[in-house]
């Protein structure tokens, strides 16, 4: 205790300095299992790094694994006013044809004429009044609008009935225009389905939509009129009478958006396979990959700097910041040196690239059956790899990266425009199996990367794990380091308690010292 911590007063000795030689053998020990907390810590974060770079990597190859990023279509109209088109993976390409005699409309109605009402339009009662001023509705005012029901109180504006119309569920937009002095609704849908429908509307309600709000009429039954939306109607390819709800739809793989009607009209439409964006694709992937093995090899190859060890406490306190910075980016080089891990994980994404699809390198007849039932007739192949559309190995110093033969690349793309998609999601064996592609092998095999970093370092979790293999050496270090603290400090109070106890001694020998002197000199 410090109470017991009595400097050399008597003695002349630097007590502290002396219990510090006394310890120093356990606190170089204690130094030694810090550095390896270090080294242990900067270990897991670099793995942590690395988990960021492979899962951000799987993330972008699951796109591969779909048709929308290798099997490309572009589609043109031949009269962008009246109609724009879109073509998606699916599209076959081609030719196509198509006649719009209708475009699809919304229900809408209004005041059929200005509806009279006096300038002040605080509420209904004030905005709606006979020819003595006096209110014309007095009592709640209750409509049906596509089977619901809204209510509003004539001591409230027509904008609140306004709001209740537009929140009632009735699938109906409702304004009114001051300016003109007009009462308008819409459908919020088009369509033959979109409708506006009164029906259930009696008494105060029916009348004031009628000569209050001016709806419109049925002129053979006198009833509120229903107004209806209509399909879009048009000819496809030869196929007459096709409708649908809306202006936009999508119909074997593309997607019609319609402009205008013109029935004396037809447009075409032009469909074909995206050989630039699927070249681009292709070129993209490999910018992913080969950035992703940098990041990889970088780490696996970095030369460690043996004459950088991890700074102990005592070693910090007589540096800067800056220098404790420069010193550590120095230190951490290197952590991952020759790792296993990540060399496997190298070797396995070589290997994946470098692999051939299944299916694809031979082709079935489906026309012939063999005897076992299954299409076997071989009658040729010619993609099967990344390899065979052009891509190839660079010089040996980039440790494996990716580079495209442009030429070859594009003449197989023009040869085979589903090549690169069927490389990347896979073919059918002989026996009629699907067979993985590029893309499908590279997000398991990374899934299996991320699963070992993170058994390793536990990268999923962050800082809240405690059971991969680099965290339970790191707690059982640091449990080993605080029990030889501990066991120092124990050590360090027995010295001083002794020093302290020599020190009494010596001033008890000085006292008595002191008092046969004195004696002595009196005695004289």
């Amino acid at each position: 205790m410090a109470s017991t911590r009595i400097t050399g007063i008597m003695s002349g000795f630097d007590t502290e300095s002396l219990v510090k030689a006394q310890v120093s053998h356990l606190q170089m020990q204690i130094d030694r299992m810090s550095q390896n907390t270090q080294r242990l810590t900067w270990k897991r974060e670099r793995y942590t790094e690395v988990y960021k770079k492979i899962e951000e990597f799987r993330n972008k190859v699951y796109d591969y694994k779909l048709s929308n990023k290798t099997s490309l279509k572009t589609a043109a109209s031949s009269n962008e006013s009246a109609l724009t088109v879109k073509a998606n993976a699916d599209a076959p390409a081609g030719t196509h044809t198509i006649t719009v005699k209708k475009l699809a409309t919304g229900a809408q109605t209004g005041s059929q004429t200005v509806m009279g009402s006096s300038s002040n339009k605080a509420s209904i009662e004030s905005q709606f009044v006979d020819g003595s001023g006096n209110a014309v509705y007095n009592s709640t005012i209750d409509i049906t609008i596509n089977g619901k029901s809204v209510s509003v109180d004539p001591t409230q504006s027509l904008n609140e009935l306004v709001k209740k119309i537009n929140n009632s569920g009735a699938g109906v937009t409702a304004s009114y225009d001051a300016n003109s002095d007009r009462f308008f609704i819409t459908s919020n849908e088009t369509g033959a389905a979109a409708k506006i429908d009164f029906t259930g509307t009696t008494g105060v309600g029916e009348a004031f939509l009628k000569d209050a709000l001016k709806m419109p009429v049925d002129s053979v039954t006198g009833d509120l009129a229903v107004i209806k939306g209509q399909d879009a109607e048009f000819d496809l390819d030869g196929i007459t009478g096709l409708t649908q709800s809306t202006n936009e739809f999508t119909i074997s793989g593309i997607t019609y958006s319609l402009k205008e009607a013109d029935p004396s009209k037809t447009l075409t439409v032009t469909v074909k396979n995206d050989t630039e964006g699927i070249y681009n694709s292709v070129k993209e992937f490999v910018e992913m990959y080969n950035t992703l093995l940098e990041a990889l090899n970088s780490t696996v190859l970095e030369q460690k700097q043996s004459s950088y060890e991890p700074l102990t406490d005592a070693q910090k306190e007589a540096m800067t910041s800056d220098q404790i910075d420069k010193w550590e980016e120095n230190a951490k080089k290197g952590i991952l040196r020759n790792d296993s891990i990540l060399q496997s994980i190298v070797s396995n994404l070589r290997t994946t690239i470098y692999s051939s699809v299944k299916g694809l390198g031979t082709k079935y007849d489906t026309s012939v059956s063999s005897t076992l039932g299954v299409n076997s007739t071989v009658v040729g192949g010619k993609y099967d790899s990344l390899f065979s559309l052009g891509l190839k190995t660079a010089d040996y110093s980039t440790n494996g990266k990716l580079e495209i033969d442009e030429d070859k690349l594009k003449a197989a793309i023009e040869d085979d425009p589903d090549a690169v998609y069927k490389i990347f999601t896979g073919g059918v064996d002989s026996q009629g199996n699907a067979t993985d592609g590029v893309a499908d092998k590279l997000y398991d095999q990374l899934k299996t990367a991320l699963d070992r970093i993170n058994t390793e370092a536990g990268s999923a979790v962050g800082d809240k794990d405690q059971t991969s293999t680099l965290s339970k050496k790191i707690i059982s270090n640091n449990k080993a380091m605080n029990a030889k603290i501990d066991r120092m400090n124990a050590q360090m109070e027995t010295y001083y308690k002794q020093y302290a106890n020599m020190e009494e001694l010596l001033q008890q020998l000085q006292s008595q010292q002191d008092t046969l002197t004195n004696y002595l000199g009196s005695s004289s």
